[in-house]
């Protein structure tokens, strides 16, 4: 299409999303030079640039700080007059002179609601100050909480106001040692204070260190060969933050999204020649508030690639100001890659002037349509100017993603039939979207197309004889609505090491009675399950699971899934971070480490074969003493265990449990139907209530009392202890 067929027609703009894992990227170390060479007898020896980071809570015990570091208690649920305070050292662990850039910001958050419905922003309300620490640690007492708290009266600020500090250091200097002092002031009343069956807030604090080198060294002219030098990633909360970091970020590197912008000035953020950058959208939003289209020459996106190179990451949402603006568009030969996220435009989401588009995933839409009716409403979703397109000067090449109501295998957008997919790739449709990726149709082309990552679909029912073993591999699996099975004795899906899964759309099932899993995760696999069905058979293993302390690293998200493992483990997880959203589970989920949040969906306990009875206290106790100083789960019927040990390697279960509905009446042997707990909780330590795993259990359907007339839950020790833990 040509671009002048658009008046002011209002396109919206999504925005871009870049990769880089920003949730909590600390301590992390950047090489000038890494190698060394020989020239006759002189030797020449590359510098090394390394900056460290470690935290402590005592000045004495130092561990390095990294991406999976929390260095907040863990469990803490924040009051009014609650104080941490985490100290952190900074040192210069190369051989050259470095600056660097430390920042606290707000990596995540969920917003919470009172008893009356408004909204809760812990950011707003927790405040914190950074200081030079003291020579020996704050005393853990009143006196200690406050001479901490008077250490930083005078700066304290709100953690949504975010932190910032520059410095340098030369080889072999002391570190730089802080004091960061984080409390809920006093004042703060039932504004903070989440009501009973609401949604709790909380937010993710992110601790970054970028370092690069300094204008120290000299060479034969001088000491300023590096006065440029500039950081590798750039962190940004608001419009202007985000265009100085595209601006000064190292050529090359990446700028992260802390929070969600919305552009206030009638312009895009722009990429200009010379300049390569990688935005990672951090699961962020980003929308434009004025209107962009033509408010000058060329203005005609949220983005504008003008030359440059620009690479957008991180599944976050770009969506332009409806009637506005596309997404993006190139000029200038500038080169755009698109690896994930949501981009909602006018008219057209992505357009090309000149230059070169190429979408490796992510969803595309648009809000206003073209003139026509059905799916040529939508036949400019991708486009190029006619006559740059037929000169081979404008490109667009699609290797994946999901478009609404547009086949970019066969569209209007430069003609009848127009092909924007690469070479050897299919296209499906389901439900008016239609996705792009390899075609599968057996076991070997299932093997080969996850081999090479991407994007693969299947074309028919897959039946597997060894597990589907990802260890590094980036890949989204579209069932298409068929069947994936497994025969062998082994796990149907095994993501180990760095392998990041995603499997939609279909059934997932294993053929066997052994000691296997439909899904498992372990070391630092990604593994998401959406809109799916997975059926295990009576045996000994699980529907879902992880692998102990090796899966503390690991990453389960199942959303809209069906898990169907009768009168069966239906989950077990003792580590990872695990998400359950609108997910419908029959069978037992077992949890005993790790950071569970099950929001919504329907859990259904079907007991096991031949259940006798229900397992009250006592019984509880009696069976699971059998746990106490050995591996393994138990199964008594119920809906939810929560097995809180912390030995042989498990860490405290921090679970959220929220918006569920139980189901949990039995049929036992002698046919007579009796009520089986929904959630169960036992401390096989008796911990004391501030150090155990953090609970929330909040705003919970129980379809079936106990005999008694009770909620089926229960909280108890080892040794019988009832725990006080709010329930409902």
């Amino acid at each position: 299409m040509t671009q002048s067929k658009h008046t002011k027609r209002a396109l919206l703009a999504s925005i871009l999303s870049v990769v880089l894992c920003a949730a909590m990227l600390v301590g992390s170390t950047f090489a000038w030079f890494t190698d060394s060479v020989t020239s006759g007898n002189n030797k020449i020896v590359a510098g090394n640039l390394d900056v460290k980071l470690e935290y402590s809570t005592d000045l004495q015990n130092w561990e390095d700080v990294d991406t999976n570091t929390n260095v907040f208690k863990d469990g803490t649920l924040w009051e009014p007059g609650y104080t941490e305070v985490v100290y952190l050292r900074v040192s210069n662990a190369g051989s050259l002179a470095l600056k660097y850039k430390f920042a606290i910001h707000v990596a995540d958050k969920v917003i919470g609601q009172t008893a009356d419905g408004k909204e809760i922003d812990l950011s707003n309300f927790i405040k914190f100050g950074v200081v030079a620490a003291p020579e020996t640690a704050y005393s853990q007492d009143a006196a200690g909480r406050a001479a901490a708290r008077e250490a930083v009266a005078t700066d304290a600020q709100l953690i949504s106001a975010g932190y910032s500090k520059e410095g340098a250091m030369v080889k072999n200097a002391d570190p730089e040692v802080l004091a960061m002092v984080v409390y809920m002031p006093e004042d703060v009343g039932n504004e903070a204070n989440h009501g009973t069956g609401k949604q709790a807030p909380s937010i993710d604090m992110g601790i970054s260190l970028v370092a690069t080198q300094d204008t120290v060294e000299k060479d034969s002219f001088g000491n300023d060969y590096d006065e440029d030098a500039a950081y590798p990633i750039e962190y940004a909360a608001t419009e202007a933050q985000l265009k100085d970091a595209i601006a000064n970020v190292e050529n090359g590197g990446a700028v992260i999204l802390t929070d969600n912008i919305q552009l206030s000035e009638a312009a895009p953020i722009t990429v200009e020649d010379g300049k390569s950058v990688t935005v990672d959208m951090n699961g962020k939003t980003l929308t434009n508030a004025k209107d962009i289209w033509n408010q000058q020459k060329n203005n005609w996106s949220v983005f504008s690639v003008r030359g440059g190179e620009l690479t957008i990451t991180g599944n976050g949402t770009v969506q332009a100001k409806e009637n506005d603006s596309y997404v993006a568009d190139l000029q200038y030969g500038g080169k755009l890659t698109i690896e994930s996220g949501t981009f909602i435009g006018n008219i057209s989401a992505v357009y090309v002037h000149t230059g070169e588009l190429i979408i490796n995933g992510g969803t595309f839409n648009i809000q206003q349509l073209e003139d026509g009716t059905g799916a040529d409403q939508y036949r400019f979703m991708l486009n190029c100017y006619d006559q740059n397109y037929e000169n081979d000067t404008a490109k667009i090449t699609v290797n994946g993603g999901r478009f609404h109501v547009f086949n970019p295998a066969d569209n209007a957008a430069e003609g009848k039939g127009t092909n924007f997919v690469a070479a050897g790739l299919s296209v499906v449709e389901n439900d008016g979207w239609y996705t792009v990726g390899k075609a599968a149709a057996n076991a070997e082309e299932l093997g080969e197309a996850v081999e090479q990552g991407g994007t693969v679909i299947l074309t028919e029912n897959v039946s597997l004889s060894s597990p589907l073993a990802l260890s590094d591999e980036k890949v989204q699996i579209n069932l298409n609505g068929k069947e994936l099975k497994s025969t062998a004795t082994l796990n149907l899906i095994n993501a180990t090491g760095s392998a990041d899964v995603t499997v939609s759309g279909g059934k997932l099932s294993v053929d066997n009675k052994n000691k296997a899993s439909v899904v498992f995760a372990q070391d630092s696999a990604k593994v998401c399950i959406e809109n799916c069905d997975i059926i295990y058979p009576q045996g000994m293993g699980y529907a879902v699971s992880t692998n102990g302390s090796q899966s503390k690293d690991a990453a389960v998200v199942m959303r809209n899934t069906n898990i169907t493992a009768n009168q069966n483990y239906a989950c077990y997880f003792p580590a990872g971070t695990i998400t359950m959203e609108n997910c419908n589970v029959t069978g037992a989920v077992i949890i005993s480490g790790g950071d569970v949040t099950i929001d919504g969906g329907t859990y259904t306990a079907d007991g096991y074969s031949g259940q006798p009875k229900i397992w009250h206290k006592d019984d509880t106790i009696s069976y699971m003493k059998n746990f106490a100083q050995k591996d393994g789960c138990g199964h008594m019927g119920d809906a939810i265990l929560i097995m809180d040990r912390r030995s042989s390697g498990y860490g405290a279960p921090n679970v959220t449990i929220r918006n569920a509905t139980f189901n949990t009446e039995l049929t036992l042997k002698d046919g007579s139907k009796a009520a089986a707990y929904a959630i169960k909780y036992v401390d096989y330590n008796n911990i004391p209530d501030a150090e155990r795993g953090r609970l929330n259990i909040t705003g919970n359907t129980y379809n079936h009392k106990l005999a008694g007339g009770q909620e089926p839950l229960m909280f108890i020790g080892i040794d019988g202890t009832d725990i006080a833990y709010p329930a409902q």
